[in-house]
């Protein structure tokens, strides 16, 4: 009886990419092999990801199967998320090591910049705004250090807020 267990026990991707988990055994087998599989962490199953089937099947006279992972490209900033698959108990195999498989999904940063280069205000005018952009919507807070330079002086000539700026999830 052959034993079978994943290529590899990781793997990273980024979002909206084709991952292949790979079960692999340690010989052909006249018949066909199948093995169920569990599937958790902390990516969710449609919205992050999708996958090929529900179990993986290895042909009769093959050494090698797999399930394909859909990585939803959502264009949301997040942190990384993974999906941890878990070999169950096969039919026409044994099972060896490694068993479990993860991967992880890149996380998705976003760029920060100005809305504007610059601008022009009068004296005594009032208030100016300068405000910072997204390049996508996050689903944490985004913390942006700024520092200020040029030729007027804070207080005397113009009030600013404190640095850092902060953009709301």
């Amino acid at each position: 009886v052959p034993v079978v267990s994943f290529s590899t026990a990781a793997q990273t991707v980024s979002e909206g990419t084709l991952a292949t988990i790979t079960a692999q055994l340690s010989s052909p087998s006249s018949q066909v092999v199948t093995l169920p599989f569990t599937v958790g962490g902390t990516a969710i199953n449609p919205d992050d990801f999708t996958l090929s089937s529900s179990v993986l099947t290895i042909p009769a006279g093959s050494t090698t199967g797999a399930v394909t992972v859909a990585v939803v490209a959502d264009g949301v900033a997040e942190p990384d998320e993974s999906v941890i698959v878990t070999l169950g108990t096969p039919t026409n195999a044994t099972l060896g090591a490694p068993t479990v498989h993860t991967l992880t999904i890149s996380a998705q940063v976003p760029t920060v910049s100005f809305t504007a280069a610059a601008q022009t205000v009068g004296e005594g005018v009032g208030t100016a705004t300068i405000t910072a952009q997204l390049s996508g919507i996050s689903t944490q807070a985004v913390t942006v250090p700024f520092t200020v330079s040029g030729t007027a002086a804070n207080p005397a000539d113009y009030t600013i807020t404190a640095s850092p700026l902060t953009i709301a999830a």
